[in-house]
């Protein structure tokens, strides 16, 4: 019985504790991760964050950015206010202005009682609907270079480039986006030589795609010639990419499509991918961000497979001061491939990335990079002894230095 006054305290202390730890406010986040919509905080409602928080990004800076639609106990999404740059990872955003929640007015005691006898009955008043604008972003570039040759050879030559990056945030007043990167280029000689005409056109659309991400919803696709930024090492796909938000922090999704021509290293190729991963995003006490993905991917080329893979990347930061990214490749190899590479798996990539930030103006790094050759179709009939075992190992350190006025 002696026993039951200190362990009421101690329950009672860690209870006071636990309520103050939860109300604990912070006006400053770092970005978890970034979508082709949204924009993913490490903070929720336990840490002050409530929808119609406008934040800015940068520290000193002032002029709004961000803004929440969503909020989770750990956890918010916000949209990109109309001109403002989109944030990477890791970036910094600070608490500018603060959503003003109005308080219900006080009844009356007429109106607690009942309903007035006689009176016209009150319809409530409904608010207009509001219809969010498309948000508009990007950049175009035009470039005209000549050049004069004033040999007897005569070999003038145009070329004109012209770059589309354009980004369409909220289309049809949803959470849709459209993304176009194209290029355009023309080259003009005055005389062909060597196999080459007078004229030719080179045109390459990089990314044409719709994506639909909601940031309360279950389900986000991607639909056209995409970039899965999940799994940064499949690259371009002409299909789509479905995932689904298993929680706050957990995403599964599936994968497929044809590599584009441009992409090919040999002509007339036609390869076709197809996949799963599961990506985790997850933050501890706001100071560590773990973010990860582990994927699954199959390449068939006309029917044969081309490649087996396990792929794992991601990131481990403590706050931005130290962190280390990572990427690992492993080769599962059957049939074909497991005769040619001896063995049925392989590692292909192991890289590995640690960085400090030592000071505000001083970034030291030091990255491993073990990249090795993996058989495909294309080398199916090279023989062993043409085929490059290890194409990169070694180990670099580097060191940033920015010169900033105080």
């Amino acid at each position: 019985m002696s026993r039951l006054p200190a362990i009421s305290a101690a329950l009672a202390i860690f209870i006071l504790c636990s309520l103050a730890a939860r109300a604990e406010i912070r006006d400053r986040f770092s970005v978890t991760y970034v979508s082709a919509e949204h924009v993913y905080l490490d903070g929720g409602s336990d840490d002050g964050l409530q929808i119609g928080d406008r934040l800015a990004l940068g520290p000193n800076e002032r002029t709004p950015a961000l803004e929440v639609v969503y909020v989770a106990v750990h956890s918010a999404s916000c949209r990109l206010l109309a001109g403002a740059r989109m944030p990477s990872a890791g970036a910094n955003t600070r608490v500018v202005a603060r959503a003003v929640t109005s308080e219900p007015e006080s009844a009356t005691p007429s109106a607690t009682v009942g309903t007035i006898v006689g009176a016209a009955p009150q319809t409530p008043s409904l608010a207009p609907e509001v219809v969010l604008p498309v948000l508009l972003s990007g950049t175009v570039s035009l470039r005209h270079h000549h050049w004069a040759d004033n040999n007897p050879s005569n070999l003038d030559y145009s070329q004109s480039d012209a770059r589309l990056d354009l980004k369409a945030r909220r289309l049809f007043d949803e959470n849709i986006t459209l993304i176009i990167r194209s290029r355009g280029r023309y080259d003009a000689r005055e005389s062909s030589y060597s196999g080459v005409g007078h004229s030719d056109w080179e045109n390459r659309l990089w990314e044409l795609s719709i994506t639909y991400d909601k940031p309360d919803g279950a389900v986000t696709f991607s639909v056209g010639r995409i970039l899965p930024r999940q799994i940064g090492t499949i690259g371009y796909l002409d299909g789509l990419l479905v995932e689904w938000h298993a929680g706050s922090s957990m995403h599964v999704g599936v994968l497929g499509g044809r590599q584009p021509d441009w992409l090919y290293r040999t002509e007339n190729a036609e390869l076709t991918r197809v996949g799963a991963y599961m990506s985790h995003r997850s933050d501890v006490r706001a100071h560590l961000r773990i973010n990860q993905s582990l994927a699954a991917i199959a390449e068939v080329h006309r029917g044969t497979t081309s490649r087996t893979f396990l792929t794992n990347q991601g990131t481990i930061a403590a706050g931005n001061h130290v962190g280390v990214n990572h990427t690992l490749e492993i080769d599962l190899n059957t049939g074909w491939r497991e005769k040619r590479a001896g063995q049925s798996v392989s590692l292909s990539r192991a890289f590995v990335n640690v960085y400090w930030q030592a000071v505000r103006d001083l970034r030291l790094g030091l990255s491993y990079d073990n990249l090795r050759r993996y058989w495909t179709y294309e080398y199916r009939s090279t023989a062993d002894s043409l085929f490059d075992d290890r194409l990169h190992q070694g180990v670099r350190g580097r060191v940033d230095w920015q010169v900033t006025q105080r």
